[in-house]
C-alpha cells in the first residue's frame, strides 16, 4: 500500500536534517524490552509501555532481506556497551519463544 506524506514531511525527508537511529524491541513472556542506538532513553507511540534503553553505538544488525509477506528470517543483532546489570537481566530472560522487531527511526535534528 502506497503512503502519502504532506509537503512538510516530504521536504524533511528530502533534506539533510534527519538523524537515523536503530531500535529493537524484544517481546518476551516476561515483558517487552527496547534497545536503541541513541544516547538517551526514549518511548514511542508505536511501542506502548516500552522504554527504549539507549547507549550510543548499542546496536548492530546484520542486513535484512526485504520480503513481500511476513516470514521468519535469521538476523544477527549485537548489543554492546550495556551496563553489567542490564546484561545480567537480559541473560536471565527466556529468549527462546521471543520475537524481535527491528526499526529504523528518523529524527528531525532540530
Amino acid at each position: 500500500m502506497a503512503r502519502s506524506f504532506d509537503a512538510g514531511t516530504l521536504a524533511l525527508l528530502d533534506g539533510d536534517r534527519l538523524v537515523e537511529r536503530d531500535l529493537i524491541v524484544v517481546r518476551l513472556i516476561e515483558g517487552d524490552y527496547g534497545y536503541g542506538s541513541d544516547v538517551f532513553a526514549a518511548s514511542f507511540d508505536q511501542f506502548p509501555g516500552v522504554t527504549v534503553t539507549g547507549s550510543a553505538s548499542l546496536i548492530s544488525v546484520s542486513p535484512v532481506t526485504q520480503v513481500v509477506a511476513d516470514q521468519v528470517q535469521t538476523v544477527t543483532i549485537s548489543l554492546s556497551g550495556l551496563a553489567t546489570d542490564v546484561l545480567s537481566s537480559v541473560f536471565s530472560l527466556n529468549l527462546h519463544q521471543g520475537t524481535v522487531e527491528i526499526v529504523k527511526a528518523l529524527y528531525n535534528a532540530d
